[in-house]
């Protein structure tokens, strides 16, 4: 029963999604308002589940989002946290917020793509090398001690 109703509940946002990308966002009225955001809240709730349950999922979930907006940004010239900015150096302001919040969404991500993988295995190993740069660390010669002459 209750995945027929979590199934349902989908349809029903996915719906409300599909219209409200049809609707011009200034005639957006209080009754549309209050269903998006009921749909980002129950949204915010499954990506939690999916962050509880496979953190390395939703690790990669939120990478992706950061490189759409870092795409988003340099494309389109603009932040999408800015849509009418007033002057040249307001705008300039907000495309650089905009990547250094991609940035950080994308270390995020990273974030919980390595809490998220098993400490054993091919990914893991895999992961080490690429991001954590394990392979050089382990392939550079000791450093050397100082020794002291007067010691």
């Amino acid at each position: 029963m209750r995945r027929k109703l979590e199934l349902a509940a989908w349809i029903v946002l996915g719906v409300v999604a599909v219209l409200g990308m049809s609707v011009d966002q200034r005639e957006l009225r209080f009754v549309d308002t209050i269903a998006l955001v009921l749909m980002l809240l129950f949204i915010g709730v499954r990506l939690y589940r999916i962050r509880l349950r496979n953190r390395a999922l939703y690790g990669a979930i939120e990478a992706a989002v950061a490189i759409g907006t870092l795409i988003f940004v340099i494309v389109k010239g603009r932040s999408p946290i800015a849509s009418a900015v007033g002057n040249e150096w307001q705008n300039y302001f907000a495309i650089y917020l905009g990547l250094l919040g991609g940035l950080y969404i994308f270390v995020r991500g990273l974030d919980n793509i390595d809490q998220g993988l098993a400490p054993i295995g091919l990914l893991r190993r895999t992961w080490n090398v690429i991001v954590r740069d394990e392979l050089a660390a382990s392939q550079s010669p000791a450093p050397a001690t100082a020794t002291c002459p007067r010691c």
